[in-house]
């Protein structure tokens, strides 16, 4: 997790800002076979890269529409997991009664993330539901959180 940023930021920019390609660059220099690594899947507005691929825009085959419409989906479903955390702490959803630079934002959606995915961790969510896989235990969760998330 990085940040805060402002909203006004375009989404290729908090891409870059938060060093994931960096990170998914020195992941796939140990991945056995490169080309059955990890790539981020994103919508148009990312440019595509070794570790970044998104929808096929031109003279797409039937196939290609296909993996289109099914990432499309997929990528709503990252969605729900903002959405469970503005549900559970709806402070966040209130910009007006935030004020940069005299509130600690990026602590307080940090914070707000933790307890969101220990609520999922005992009570399950729509994403795990969707995907049918169990969350990990709160225990194996906490265990591995890392703390610079938390430091920040």
């Amino acid at each position: 997790m990085c940040g805060p940023e402002p909203g006004s930021f375009h989404d290729a920019k908090l891409l870059y800002k938060s060093k994931i390609l960096n990170m998914m660059k020195e992941i796939r220099t140990w991945t056995p076979t490169p080309e059955t690594g990890y790539y981020l899947y994103g919508d148009q507005a990312y440019k595509s890269t070794p570790q970044a691929v998104g929808p096929v825009r031109y003279n797409a085959s039937p196939l290609e529409t296909a993996c289109n419409a099914a990432m499309k989906t997929l990528r709503i479903s990252v969605e729900w997991g903002f959405g469970k955390i503005g549900n559970l702490f709806a402070y966040d959803n209130y910009p007006e009664d935030l004020k940069l630079g005299l509130q600690p934002l990026g602590m307080y959606f940090r914070v707000a993330a933790l307890l969101t995915n220990c609520h999922t961790c005992l009570n399950g969510s729509q994403t795990p539901n969707y995907f049918a896989v169990v969350p990990p235990t709160l225990t194996e969760h906490l265990e591995n959180y890392p703390e610079d998330h938390i430091d920040n």
